[in-house]
């Protein structure tokens, strides 16, 4: 009988050990569970945010082309607005030529007047000279 005591106190006590380590077992498999599932969703989470960051990159970069092509645009009016002026400034020079030319042009051109209108006076006078002498 205190064999079987024994056997039988043995036999509980390797069951109450059994159901100990089935409890911690349970314990863990829910903790792992837990630990699983907070995982899965700092996944989520992560992956979301990785999407908002890889949308963010993509408009950032559509950003930059746009404000490049924009740089390119103001260069090329920028360009051409200088050749306009430089053409224009080459044209204000020409003018400002042809000004001088003609200026010089008409000064010559009155003095020879001046010139022609002595002779002129200088013959009505020899004229009126040889009229009174004449007479």
């Amino acid at each position: 009988k205190r064999k079987v005591e024994a056997e039988t106190q043995r036999y509980r006590a390797e069951v109450a050990e059994k159901q100990r380590r089935l409890l911690d077992s349970e314990k863990q498999i829910k903790k792992v569970t837990g630990e699983h599932r907070r995982a899965r969703q700092e996944l989520e989470e992560a992956q979301a945010a990785h999407a908002q960051v890889q949308q963010d990159l993509r408009d950032i970069e559509n950003s930059r082309d746009t404000a490049a092509a924009e740089v390119a645009e103001s260069r090329g009016q920028l360009l051409k607005e200088q050749k306009a002026r430089h053409a224009l400034m080459l044209r204000k020079e020409r003018l400002e030529s042809e000004v001088v030319r003609l200026r010089s042009g008409l000064e010559a051109e009155q003095e020879s007047t001046r010139e022609q209108r002595a002779e002129q006076a200088a013959l009505q006078r020899r004229c009126a000279e040889l009229t009174e002498l004449a007479a």
